[in-house]
């Protein structure tokens, strides 16, 4: 029995990012994240990128790499499915194991910001500290026998990969099953109230991001992607930021970007991604500029 779930774990470990595409990019951004240093080996500060599907599929990274250099260097690591707690805490791993960027920048919905949830199995496996597990079970509010599946799902690749094993499945499966849950997926949620509870909320979770950041030497930045909504709180959220020194950036005013830009209504298509990156990088030099951290080597 012990030599099976030990050819488990190896395989996990080996076999799985081999074959799966979502699988390899996580373990290539994770070791590039947490070997990451306040400069890059040319000398430009470094810039981490850090969020969900909405960055994975929003951001194109060649574009906006190139549009950043010579003056900053970028890396990435989205994970489909993390909301606020995973990063709150994905922050503190990567920090922990010397991730030294320049900036931070979060990309997620206000929405996910505002979530009390977490990914499950793969936020323990990738971003979880066995230390932090008591915070996660009183910011989640999570019963016993979730933080305990936490637990393991943190040592385990076995246990922190069946979400993986089954997306990869049922992709085999059902080819393309992502344009079918396109149409079965809720794009158009009741907006969330702007009420004074709930901008209060988004303060203090910006604030604890920031607090994380600024304790290891790096700046932190909020990034709204698109949105179709009109009503989106995200504006009325970044007026209060950066009245408390929090920066925000939202290139796109909710509503604002075309639906023919948008895969299924909350994604982006390639297109979309080629011009929200484009928004982003003057965004991004001028908040960096703003912040005394542009300190790229004169040619």
């Amino acid at each position: 029995m012990t030599v099976y779930f030990v050819a488990l774990e190896v395989a996990m470990r080996t076999v799985l990012p081999r074959i799966s595409t979502t699988q390899r990019r996580i373990v290539q951004d994770a070791t590039r994240a947490e070997a990451l240093t306040a400069r890059s080996a040319g000398g430009a500060p470094t810039v981490l990128l850090v969020g969900n599907s909405l960055l994975a599929q929003g951001v194109d990274r060649q574009e906006l790499q190139q549009r950043l250099q010579p003056r900053y260097a970028v890396t990435y690591y989205p994970i489909e499915g993390t909301t606020y707690l995973d990063w709150l805490y994905g922050l503190r791993r990567l920090y922990a194991r010397g991730a030294r960027p320049t900036a931070v920048v979060l990309c997620m919905s206000a929405r996910q910001l505002l979530s009390n949830g977490t990914d499950g199995d793969v936020f323990a496996y990738w971003l979880l500290q066995t230390r932090d597990l008591p915070g996660v079970v009183r910011d989640g509010r999570l019963d016993m026998m979730t933080a305990s599946a936490y637990f393991f799902a943190s040592k385990s690749a076995w246990l922190g990969a069946r979400n993986g094993i089954r997306d990869y499945v049922l992709q085999q499966w059902l080819p393309r099953a992502d344009v079918l849950a396109a149409h079965l997926t809720d794009v158009a949620p009741l907006p969330i109230v702007p009420n004074q509870q709930t901008l209060g909320r988004a303060i203090e979770r910006l604030s604890r991001l920031r607090d994380v950041a600024q304790e290891h030497g790096s700046e932190f930045i909020y990034l709204v992607p698109p949105t179709l909504s009109t009503e989106d709180i995200a504006p009325e959220i970044a007026a209060r930021a950066r009245a408390l020194g929090i920066q925000v950036l939202i290139p796109y005013r909710p509503g604002a970007l075309s639906p023919t830009k948008f895969a299924d209504g909350f994604h982006l298509n390639a297109s979309g991604a080629l011009d929200f990156s484009d928004r982003i990088a003057p965004a991004l030099l001028g908040v960096l500029g703003e912040t005394g951290r542009d300190r790229s080597p004169t040619p």
